[in-house]
């Protein structure tokens, strides 16, 4: 970063909501390319400790009305609007009608509190990150609603974020998401919503891979131990056994069942949610004791 002085210049042609950060009072500029942000040194330094830092350096004073010093940085200028944008306002974008869009400037506003360490910005962002991807499987499919508009490539942001600056407990949550999606093809990235793209890193790929390994150990664990209870009794008074021993004849011979995993951990046990019985044809739906997970 670099400190100069600035000659105050005409800003009749910045986009207008750039000119919300154009302060007549303003003690600093803060420059992305060709945008100039003139805001104030006491209202940063006080958010960031990078800024703070750095305004404690020598720099030159503006001259009242004509000169202005100025910081020059290499952020985009749409993030660093949407940064500075927060600092002075507070106001987070709302992920109620936009959430993909919404959750794009989230994660702008979210990458540059970590550079400029912004801890205040940082736990703000961090509180709706965490309620979209929350470290509790039951909390995490409770919020499946507010992810339903999240692209994948959002998606893979917030977990190169997460795994960068070591935020370990939102990656369970966005390594299920991430795997979620409904095409696992490398080579067609002609949705991005719904494709992973070809250049997807080596080191994600192979979490990815170990987590579904994993799965696929759970979800057979889980068959296991509901076959083995019926077929101690297979003529037994308990609920739901005709349910139970199509479910499970239909899980051996087809186990994706419309599109639908029946061992699918994060809907096996869900209540009021469908599950390997309810996507077979002429089956009873599993009464909620015989939902719950054996012991």
């Amino acid at each position: 970063m670099e400190l100069v002085e600035l000659v105050w210049s005409d800003d009749s042609d910045l986009p207008m909501k750039y000119k919300e950060l154009q302060f007549d009072d303003a003690s600093i500029g803060i420059k992305c390319s060709d945008v100039l942000f003139r805001v104030h040194r006491t209202v940063l330094a006080m958010h960031s400790e990078i800024f703070r830092d750095m305004f404690a350096l020598a720099q030159p004073e503006p001259v009242p009305g004509s000169r202005l010093a100025m910081v020059e940085v290499q952020d985009d200028t749409e993030k660093m609007y949407q940064f500075l944008r927060y600092i002075y306002v507070h106001e987070v974008p709302t992920l109620e009608d936009d959430a993909d869009g919404s959750f794009g400037l989230l994660l702008d506003i979210f990458e540059l509190s970590i550079k400029y360490a912004a801890k205040g910005v940082m736990s703000d962002c961090l509180i709706i990150i965490r309620r979209l991807f929350p470290a509790r499987l039951d909390l995490y499919l409770a919020s499946d609603i507010q992810r339903i508009e999240i692209t994948i490539t959002h998606c893979i942001r917030c977990i190169t974020l997460a795994e960068r600056h070591g935020i370990a407990t939102l990656l369970p949550s966005l390594y299920v998401a991430l795997l979620g999606y409904e095409s696992l093809d490398f080579d067609d990235v002609s949705d991005s919503q719904s494709y992973w793209p070809n250049n997807l890193s080596q080191h994600l790929t192979a979490v990815l891979l170990a987590g579904t390994r994993n799965l696929q150990i759970l979800k057979r664990d889980m068959l296991g131990a509901h076959m083995h209870t019926f077929l101690e009794s297979p003529h037994g008074t308990s609920h739901c056994e005709t349910a139970k021993a199509r479910a499970f004849l239909k899980y051996l011979i087809k186990p994706d069942v419309e599109g639908i995993d029946p061992l699918d951990i994060s809907c096996i046990f869900r209540e009021n949610q469908p599950d390997a019985v309810d996507s077979i044809s002429g089956t009873v739906r599993l009464c909620r004791a015989c939902r719950a997970p054996p012991m």
